[in-house]
C-alpha cells in the first residue's frame, strides 16, 4: 500500500477515535436541572371530619393545608382560630374548604338559624303589636323598650266578697331588646348567578338565603329572661280574655339604660295627683 493511502487510513481512524471520545464525554455530562417556576401558595382551613349544621366546630374538626393562591376561593377561612368555637350554618363535609359564610360570626344572616341571635340565659318571645302599642311603627331591630301594662285588678275580702274591678297601669319589664320585627319568614333563596356562586356570600346571587324586608309590622320578637317570658304570657292571656289592650311599648333613647322606679296608676292616683272631682254618693232612701 502506498504511503499516502496509509496516512489517510490513519487520519480516518484518528478522527473516528476523537468523535468516539467526544460522544462518550457528551453522554457523561450531567443533564441540566429543569427550573420550575415557584407557585405562590396560601394556607386555608379545611374540615377534618363531617360537621352537621348547628354543631360547634372544635380544633379537632378542622385542619390546614397549602393551596395555590389562584385556587383559593373568596371568603376562605385562613386561620384555625377564625373557625373554632363557631356554629356550622350548614352541613360541612370532610376535606371541604371552610368559607366565612359557612360558620357563625359577625354579620351572620340570622334568617338561617334565628336561635344564633339568642344569648345564653335569654329567650326570644313574639308579641303582637299595632301602631299604638308599637310606638307608631318607630321600632327598629336593636332598639330598647319598656313595657307598660294595664291590668284588670280584683280583690276579695275574708268573706269572699269580690271587689269592683279596677284597672291599674304600671311600668313592668324595662330595657328590653327588640330582636326582630315582623314574622320570621323562611329564608328566600336568591337566583343563582355565576359571580354570586363563586363569592360564597349569602344573599348575593349565590343561591343562599337572603331575607325580605316588606312585611307588615304586626309582631315584635323581644329578648327576655325566662321568668319575664311568663310575665308577658300572663299579660297576653289577659288581653285575650277581656278583649282589650293590656300593654304598650315605650321607646328608650339610644344611650338610656336606667331602670326606673314608678308608682302604679289607678283611679285613686289620678284623683289625688290631678285633683279630679269625685262623684257624690247616691243615697238610697227606704
Amino acid at each position: 500500500m502506498r504511503r499516502g493511502g496509509r496516512l489517510l487510513i490513519f487520519l480516518g481512524i484518528l478522527l473516528a477515535f476523537v468523535a468516539f471520545i467526544g460522544i462518550v464525554l457528551l453522554m457523561r455530562r450531567t443533564p441540566q436541572e429543569v427550573v420550575v417556576p415557584e407557585v405562590p401558595t396560601q394556607q386555608v382551613v379545611v374540615a377534618a371530619v363531617d360537621v352537621p349544621a348547628r354543631a360547634k366546630l372544635t380544633a379537632e374538626d378542622v385542619t390546614v393545608k397549602e393551596m395555590p393562591v389562584n385556587m383559593v376561593p373568596p371568603l376562605a377561612i385562613t386561620e384555625v382560630l377564625s373557625a373554632t368555637d363557631r356554629i356550622a350554618l350548614t352541613d360541612i363535609y370532610a376535606g371541604q374548604i371552610l368559607l366565612q359564610s359557612m360558620v357563625s360570626g359577625p354579620g351572620t344572616n340570622a334568617d338561617l338559624i334565628p336561635a344564633l341571635s339568642v344569648p345564653e340565659g335569654m329567650v326570644a318571645m313574639a308579641v303582637p303589636i299595632n301602631e299604638l302599642s308599637g310606638v307608631g311603627e318607630a321600632l327598629r331591630v336593636g332598639d330598647r323598650v319598656d313595657i307598660v301594662v294595664s291590668l284588670r285588678v280584683l280583690d276579695w275580702d275574708p268573706q269572699g266578697n269580690e271587689s269592683k274591678p279596677e284597672y291599674s297601669a304600671q311600668m313592668t319589664l324595662q330595657n328590653i331588646e327588640i330582636l326582630h320585627l315582623g314574622s320570621w319568614a323562611p329564608p328566600v333563596v336568591d337566583e343563582v348567578t355565576e359571580e354570586g356562586a363563586s363569592s360564597g356570600l349569602m344573599g348575593a346571587g349565590g343561591g343562599r338565603a337572603g331575607g325580605t324586608t316588606c312585611e307588615p309590622l304586626n309582631v315584635a320578637v323581644v329578648l327576655v329572661e325566662p321568668q319575664d317570658a311568663l310575665v308577658l304570657k300572663y299579660v297576653l292571656d289577659d288581653k285575650l280574655e277581656y278583649g282589650r289592650e293590656t300593654f304598650t311599648f315605650v321607646l328608650r333613647g339610644v344611650e338610656d339604660e336606667e331602670i326606673y322606679s314608678t308608682e302604679a296608676v289607678n283611679q285613686e292616683y289620678m284623683v289625688d295627683r290631678f285633683k279630679f272631682s269625685e262623684p257624690p254618693f247616691i243615697i238610697i232612701e227606704d
